[in-house]
């Protein structure tokens, strides 16, 4: 009799003891299925990257919209458009010479056993348009042809024009000097062709 009531006794305790010991085992378990169906924590650095990502981005936003804002800048306009003491000197840089053609004369140099004939296409240099305008009109162009023809046939008994080889400089020189006090607007008298031609004397 005493020996069933302590088996009564004790066989509830006993399982008590083990049920309590089955319910701390299988705590843990539970716990690890949480744990393991929750999303792992995000390292330090990965959480830094993705911030950084996050700005770039908004920054690249903002600057598209700063660029679509500008207004589009005609750069061959302003390139073509000189400004500041580059005007200023396109503005006073002076005007290119002007040439004049006054045609084709010939003039005889008459030496002792030849005649020599010296042909030449003349022409002059003036400052500017108008100057040269005035010149290719048919009366001031002979005038001017005239005042050559007249010089050069001076010219015909001197050395610059009976020597051997004509000094055209000299000879330019010396015209522009005859005609200085008719025409002085004239830069330079010049010999767009020039060559001689010596005929034996009979």
């Amino acid at each position: 009799m005493k020996k069933s009531l302590i088996v009564a006794i004790a066989l509830p305790v006993v399982f008590m003891g083990a049920g309590f010991a089955a319910g701390k085992m299988l705590a843990p378990v539970a716990g690890t299925a949480e744990e393991a169906a929750a999303p792992p924590p995000k390292d330090d650095a990965i959480s830094a990257l993705d911030a950084a990502a996050e700005q770039e981005a908004d920054a690249e936003k903002v600057a598209e919209a700063q660029v679509e804002a500008l207004a589009p800048i005609d750069e061959p306009a302003a390139a073509a458009e000189p400004s500041g003491k580059y005007a200023a000197k396109a503005e006073t840089a002076p005007p290119e010479p002007q040439v004049v053609g006054l045609g084709r004369m010939t003039i005889p140099v008459y030496k002792p056993a030849s005649v020599t004939y010296v042909v030449a296409d003349f022409g002059v240099s003036v400052p500017t348009e108008n100057k040269a305008e005035y010149y290719r009109t048919a009366e001031n162009a002979t005038r001017l042809r005239d005042a050559i023809l007249l010089s050069m046939t001076r010219a015909a008994g001197k050395p610059v024009l009976s020597g051997a080889a004509i000094d055209t400089d000299a000879l330019s020189s010396a015209i522009r000097s005859e005609l200085k006090p008719e025409f002085g607007d004239i830069d330079e008298v010049l010999f767009l062709s020039l060559f001689k031609m010596d005929v034996p004397r009979s």
